[in-house]
């Protein structure tokens, strides 16, 4: 048989009871991987038609029973993927994790700085998961991609199709949550840098 499976680069993601996430399978056809960014959560039935990536989408959050397509490369981070619509598209509510749960990433920042005793790799565990080099750089990215993003005129409906923006895959994204996320993921890189450079007035 030949295997199929789900890549964790980075780790620190958790798998919900029921996902399909890889299998051995008896297909005589070439092997196929998910390739998943740092501490993704996927939920209770959720599951990937792969191939797919979302290395730079890290602490996403895949909602019970959605379904993710096949060839998807998705660069959002700290998003919320929702199960399908009526049109069967899954919908993404970028920086969702940022505005509506971000206890989890403070505690999950704690949790890493508390166990860590890797001695050359303190360049992603020293710091909180938001303030991480990085994470800051998908993060920009990410901004600017839903910034030049056209606005749909006929139900304001951003443009979410892999035709029309690689970077949000095949999922659905209103005009409200593009909105929104552009305003969170601006708040988390001015957070951020009003941080370092208190950092670097209180170190003078």
């Amino acid at each position: 048989s030949l295997l199929i499976g789900l890549l964790c680069l980075h780790g620190r993601g958790n798998i919900g009871y029921g996902a399909q996430l890889g299998s051995n399978h008896t297909g005589r056809s070439p092997d196929q991987e998910a390739v998943c960014g740092e501490g993704i959560f996927w939920g209770q039935s959720t599951a990937a038609i792969f191939p797919i990536n979302l290395l730079n989408s890290p602490y996403s959050v895949v909602a019970d029973g959605t379904v993710l397509s096949s060839g998807q490369t998705i660069e959002m981070p700290f998003s919320r993927f929702l199960p399908r619509d009526k049109s069967g598209t899954t919908e993404i509510v970028p920086a969702w994790v940022l505005t509506h749960s971000p206890y989890n990433l403070v505690r999950c920042s704690q949790n890493i700085q508390s166990r860590r005793k890797a001695t050359h790799h303190s360049h992603y565990t020293a710091l909180p998961v938001v303030d991480r080099k990085d994470v800051l750089i998908q993060v920009y990215k990410a901004r600017n991609l839903l910034r030049a993003l056209p606005q749909s005129q006929e139900d304001g409906q951003g443009g979410g199709s892999s035709t029309s923006n690689a970077a949000l895959g095949s999922s659905r994204l209103s005009e409200k949550n593009r909105k929104r996320a552009i305003q969170a993921y601006s708040d988390c890189l001015r957070r951020s840098s009003l941080l370092e450079l208190l950092r670097c007035m209180e170190a003078d």
